[in-house]
């Protein structure tokens, strides 16, 4: 399990650092911060499914809990601008609630990164 946290915690902190570089870089911005967050989002879903499926450990940080939490409230605003009715059809105020849902999805996304960081420090004491 300590190698999979090693790549999966570094594998993050790549995917954040071609975020970052996408939002200084001059050409293609937009495909280099899409690509890098889709990698985010994709290794920190298998890091939940791997983490949930491996059980209870003593190396498990207690700020996971929290993050599932904030993670579950953000998801159920996304859903809910997904779904809300909009007053005639070019109102787009539910895009509005997803577009605003983005920034603590983002604050959900470090956490997560940090959280990650914490447990493969403790797994490697």
């Amino acid at each position: 399990m300590y190698q999979y946290k090693t790549f999966d915690f570094f594998g993050q902190l790549a995917a954040i650092l071609a975020i970052l570089m996408g939002l200084i870089a001059a050409d293609e911005r937009g495909a280099v911060i899409s690509i890098g967050l889709l990698v985010l989002a994709g290794l920190q879903l298998i890091s939940l499914l791997v983490n949930g499926l491996y059980g209870p450990a003593g190396w498990k940080s207690p700020l996971r809990r929290w993050h599932l939490i904030g993670t579950g409230l953000v998801l159920v605003i996304m859903i809910y601008g997904m779904v809300k009715p909009g007053e005639d059809k070019y109102d787009m105020s539910g895009l509005g609630i997803i577009i605003q849902s983005l920034v603590p999805a983002a604050i959900m996304a470090l956490l997560y990164t940090l959280i990650t960081g914490l447990e493969w420090k403790k797994m490697g004491s």
